[in-house]
């Protein structure tokens, strides 16, 4: 106990002397016996923060350098840090196989607003660290549930999702991101879901399902509840997949881009927690999650200084939680650790991998540059200006709002002072305020948009972003939202929407 009592009081007067962190800047401190490498990444809305996966899949690794290479679709990488726990002890001689014998991942995934992997019961709060489109990160306990919705009969609450559950009474959501063959329980009701709808019952012994597939799988032992409701979903029927993120703290986590959980919390709401079993009971059961053992650790604090601090080292989690506080951690959490470690800054492994990975933290900031987009609306010709992210196409609402103007998808445009936030109005006719489809001009500066948008008193959320001061969202964002036919004529780089 003395000792950790001096390596905790080296450490925290290592940070004071060492000062404020530098955004976007790797570095080293070593104090009493302990090394951490850090890097700072800044939370001003300038770099987007993403989860990716190996092969975009849930039960595969990849080098680290791959994840890195894969995360450029983004945008360019400024930062990543390794993710949280996956199988790495399978036996890579022996062909995968779901669930012990392939790389899965172990905790809660969320991607683009939906589950990929974990636990979802919605009573059970998990340490997670969450990616907001807004560029905001955050770190709470939260509790993450998936509900399948048949409209007005009902919704299905789901267990797990792309996992093995031993219980009768469980709901499990299975997708095309775990191609590998997996057994149907004995006695389960099962159907297929492909684009929003139940294609077909599956009574098979076994599935495999491929991109774009889902596998809803009921119980034996709550078959007949859901079928005295009238919720046994038949062939034809639409779906909806909800995913909803309730933090304890009562932040809104409505817009996350991604969520990661499981790891340790290190701190919570500035108070340090590394030993509260009230976090962290499951983790103190490994004794290479306990707060006290020493090993490989990863970790990610919000600082108050307004940066996201990622870190590796050799240490215990109450000496890095120490540490942290020192530096003025608001929030943090560990992720994976061990040979799993991994930390990159400006195009260099500030910590290189000791094991292909199955997940990935990184940041990125776009890669933007003004076009002028073509395009048919209902086969009559317009062009307006536009900037081209990552291969889409990001336009200002007031444009497509003139563009629709007139059709079967006209919308107003207009500001919500109660919510302070953008209103849209289905049907209203447009009124132009001037210098609508203009050029667009180059790009100066790029942030994560910051304003919320409202369609009808709905809360819709295109990915956007403000340049030179004026929003732009995505395209085909906007469209999903309206009930506008998008498609792209490659021949022609003409964009074709449709709206009856």
């Amino acid at each position: 106990m003395n000792k950790l009592r001096r390596s905790i009081v080296c450490l925290l007067a290592a940070a004071l002397l060492l000062g404020p962190v530098r955004a976007a800047a790797a570095q080293t401190v070593t104090t009493a016996g302990r090394t951490l490498q850090l890097v700072a990444v800044p939370l001003d809305g300038t770099c987007a923060g993403h989860v990716v996966t190996a092969g975009g899949l849930v039960c595969d690794d990849r080098p680290a350098a791959e994840l890195i290479r894969a995360a450029a679709a983004y945008g360019t990488v400024t930062a990543a840090v390794n993710g949280m726990f996956f199988n790495a002890y399978y036996n890579q001689s022996a062909p995968r196989a779901f669930p012990d014998n392939a790389p899965m991942l172990l905790t809660t995934l969320v991607q683009d607003g939906q589950v990929q992997a974990g636990s979802v019961v919605g009573t059970a709060k998990q340490n997670c660290i969450g990616f907001a489109r807004d560029g905001r990160v955050l770190i709470d306990a939260a509790a993450i549930q998936v509900t399948v919705s048949l409209g007005a009969r009902g919704e299905i609450p789901v267990w797990r999702v792309n996992g093995r559950e031993s219980s009768a009474n469980a709901v499990v959501l299975m997708t095309g991101a775990m191609p590998l063959p997996f057994a149907i329980p004995a006695g389960a009701y099962a159907v297929l879901i492909e684009n929003g709808r139940v294609t077909a019952r599956v009574t098979a012994a076994s599935a495999t399902l491929t991109a774009g597939q889902k596998l809803l799988m009921i119980g034996s032992g709550v078959i007949d509840f859901f079928s005295k409701r009238d919720r046994l979903p038949q062939a034809g029927d639409a779906l909806t997949i909800r995913t909803t993120v309730t933090a304890a703290g009562g932040a809104d986590w409505s817009r996350m881009n991604a969520v990661a959980a499981g790891g340790r919390m290190l701190i919570h709401q500035g108070r340090i927690v590394a030993a509260d079993a009230a976090f962290n009971a499951l983790l103190d059961k490994d004794p290479k999650q306990n707060a006290t053992g020493v090993y490989q650790r990863s970790f990610a604090a919000v600082m108050k200084n307004g940066t996201l601090l990622l870190g590796t080292g050799t240490a215990s989690f109450n000496e890095i939680a120490a540490f942290l506080a020192a530096r003025g951690a608001v929030d943090a959490v560990s992720l994976d650790g061990g040979a799993s470690g991994m930390l990159y800054e400006g195009g260099r492994f500030v910590t290189a991998a000791g094991r292909e990975l199955a997940s990935a933290i990184v940041f990125t900031k776009p890669a933007v540059r003004a076009a002028q987009c073509a395009a048919l609306v209902d086969g009559a010709s317009v062009s307006f200006g536009a900037y081209s992210v990552g291969g889409n196409n990001y336009c200002r609402l007031r444009d497509f709002a003139l563009v629709l103007r007139g059709s079967a998808r006209a919308f107003g445009v207009g500001w919500d002072a109660a919510r302070a936030a953008v209103s849209l109005t289905s049907g209203a006719d447009y009124v132009p305020i001037g210098g609508e489809l203009s050029a667009a001009a180059a790009p100066r500066t790029v942030k994560l948009n910051q304003s919320s948008v409202w369609l009808d008193g709905a809360q819709i959320d295109p990915l956007g972003y403000t340049i030179d001061g004026s929003n732009y969202f995505k395209l085909r964002d906007l469209c999903a939202a309206l009930n506008v036919g998008i498609d792209w004529d490659a021949a022609s780089q003409t964009v074709l929407i449709r709206t009856k």
